[in-house]
């Protein structure tokens, strides 16, 4: 009987102290752990976001060149066009 007692009052002491223990490694888990674990999460999304910004720049700049060049040539066209018709006159 005096084993149980001592047995349940060393578990009744010892029971803050598992509480706090587990408290703390919760806290330092999340902040060991986890925070680096979205930082990387972070990093590889803002990655990805930069290659799709590359990607979408290279792409404007293809269509602006080529509208810049169609306007040319429509111009070109077009001064074509009104010397035939007054060459036709």
């Amino acid at each position: 009987m005096t084993q149980v007692l001592e047995v349940t009052s060393l578990t009744l002491l010892l029971l803050p102290v598992f509480i706090t223990l587990i408290a703390w490694i919760s806290q330092n888990f999340l902040q060991l752990v986890l925070l680096p674990v979205i930082m990387v999460g972070q990093n590889v999304i803002q990655d990805r976001q930069v290659a799709k910004a590359n990607a979408d720049h290279r792409t404007l700049t293809y269509l602006a060149n080529l509208q810049e060049e169609q306007m040319t040539e429509l111009k070109n066209q077009t001064e074509i066009l009104e010397y035939l018709r007054k060459a036709a006159k």
